[in-house]
């Protein structure tokens, strides 16, 4: 006898069912249907077979196949329409782009950098764009630079900045500074302060001196720390305020933890483009003043202050903006001038303030940077006045210079030329100005021929491509070879060459569709610890 589990089938549901075409079987004795009463069970639908389940081998093959040439057809037009991967293998671009074995970055990789290709398809190239663009003295190869003078510009370089003009006017144009975008010159910014390496065993005092007749109750705490102990004697104040300056002159070479910034060169020029910015906490009434004197005739300030005090305002010689910023005791504020291509900037809190133009006129600009370190000396100055304050988070940065003729001879525009260019050129300078192959700099070799052809390459020694002209004896005559400008390889006799031999030729300019695409952002593949850190956006 069987017993069915609770809650389970029980012994009659295990038994055998009839198959759905066998008849019924035949009444139990006692009553119940007889034969006659037996009806024929429905027909049951039909169910096709199910499809074969195998594949052959040689269609397992064809279907990987076509996956794989369809992504590599992908990738290909990716990269040749849309974004390619550069490497980028040296420092022309420091400090927004790193190459192998920086200075800032020793023993480490170069940067990598996505370029979108179609940047440009429906827009043209923009000034301070980071572009990648065929190398007009050889134009196998990619160079990357950033782009600073548009086409129908005229430009000269001078004091450090770009001056830019319509190079359509008949005559001279009129020039002013190409002002940068925040972004931009946030990344061309090189810091001076807090200082670096050996400079930072010095003593804080050394950075910020107190200003005649005395020390004042300003004190240079440590580092990027400064310390306004309240209202107390009048030794080192000046119009009221207790004043520190920054010890040392601003040069354009300065990088902290690079020079000792005492190290005075003559090769190096005052650098009249710098920002000032710091963290303000008051504990009680009190006004704080941010100025920079460059040595020029000029002084921008930035003074902010609590409510009943002085009014918060941004002033030039010949200007001022009321500011509706205060200073609110307890609360840290953070604060910061730049005075950078011919502009007064003041920023609150993250907010740009005031925008006030200064800019010096051109023939001015040409006088004081012939002067170098003749100029009047410069000033950077934190003041303060008031209830107890503390002024940390002090960093000092100054714009990029741009160096020309007074740095290398060879440089153009040379002192007092201006350029002019034609509607498809494009001036490009690298971010590492004193170490850059790029628009200044670029010069070929030439070569005319008695038949009217004229050949130029470039004259750097590079044996693997072959930039120097290599000769070879046929007969009496002497045969010289060479890749020129466009990567061709040329050959002809020297009996060919018209009488007046080699020339050399300035090719600064690069055309329209020499122009490969924008730098997108940066970044490392390898190591991995660099990733992160140097993953970040170069527009």
């Amino acid at each position: 006898m069987s017993v069915g589990l609770p809650g389970g089938p029980d012994a009659s549901d295990a038994e055998p069912r009839p198959a759905p075409d066998a008849p019924e079987p035949a009444p139990a004795p006692g009553g119940g249907p007889g034969p006659a009463d037996a009806r024929p069970a429905p027909p049951r639908p039909s169910v096709p077979p199910p499809p074969p389940t195998g594949v052959s081998p040689l269609g397992v093959v064809r279907d990987n196949l076509e996956a794989i040439a369809f992504a590599l057809i992908l990738a290909l037009l990716l990269r040749h329409l849309v974004v390619e991967v550069f490497k980028i293998p040296t420092g022309s671009m420091e400090p927004t782009l790193f190459g192998d074995n920086s200075r800032t970055r020793p023993n480490t990789p170069g940067d990598r950098i996505l370029v979108q290709k179609d940047a440009y398809l429906f827009s043209d190239p923009a000034r301070w764009d980071i572009v990648v663009f065929h190398y007009p003295l050889y134009w196998p190869k990619a160079f990357i630079k950033r782009l600073v003078v548009l086409p129908n510009e005229a430009a000269r370089i001078e004091r450090g900045d770009i001056w830019v003009g319509d190079a359509r006017v008949e005559g001279e144009p009129t020039f002013h500074p190409a002002r940068k975008p925040a972004n931009v010159r946030e990344q061309l910014y090189l810091p001076v302060y807090p200082p670096a390496g050996r400079p930072a065993e010095s003593a804080p005092d050394v950075f910020w001196r107190a200003l005649d007749p005395g020390p004042g109750p300003l004190e240079v705490e440590r580092h990027g720390t400064l310390v306004y102990r309240g209202d107390g004697p009048d030794a080192g104040r000046i119009d009221g305020l207790a004043r520190r300056v920054y010890g040392y002159t601003i040069r354009d070479n300065d990088r902290a933890g690079f020079l000792d910034p005492g190290t005075d060169t003559t090769s190096s020029f005052p650098c009249p483009d710098v920002r000032l910015s710091c963290r303000v906490t008051a504990t009680g009434p009190a006004e704080v003043e941010l100025a920079w004197a460059p040595g020029d005739g000029r002084r921008h300030t930035l003074r902010v202050a609590t409510e009943g005090r002085a009014p918060s305002a941004a002033a030039t010689n010949g200007a001022r903006r009321a500011l509706s910023a205060r200073l609110v005791p307890g609360a840290p504020l953070e604060l910061a001038l730049e005075s950078v291509d011919g502009d007064l900037r003041a920023w609150v809190d993250g907010d740009e303030v005031a925008v006030i133009p200064d800019e010096l006129s051109l023939e001015e600009t040409i006088r004081l940077e012939g002067l170098a370190s003749g100029a009047a000396p410069q000033q950077l100055t934190i003041g303060v006045r008031g209830a107890a304050t503390t002024v940390d988070r002090v960093r000092v940065d100054h714009d990029l210079y741009y160096t020309n003729y007074q740095h290398d001879g060879s440089a153009w525009p040379r002192r007092g030329d201006f350029m002019r260019l034609g509607p498809d050129d494009h001036y490009m300078l690298g971010d590492n100005t004193r170490s850059s192959s790029d628009s200044r700099k670029w010069q070929a070799t030439g070569v005319r021929l008695k038949d009217g052809r004229h050949i130029v390459w470039d004259p750097r020694p590079d044996d693997d491509i072959g930039y120097q002209p290599r000769d070879t004896t046929v007969g009496d005559r002497v045969r010289r070879e060479v890749f020129d400008v466009e990567g061709i390889r040329r050959r002809w006799f020297r009996d060919e060459e018209v009488e007046t031999g080699t020339e050399t030729v300035r090719l600064p300019f690069v055309k329209r569709d020499r122009i490969i695409g924008r730098a997108w952002f940066g970044l490392v593949f390898w190591p991995l610890e660099e990733i992160l850190p140097r993953v970040r956006c170069v527009r």
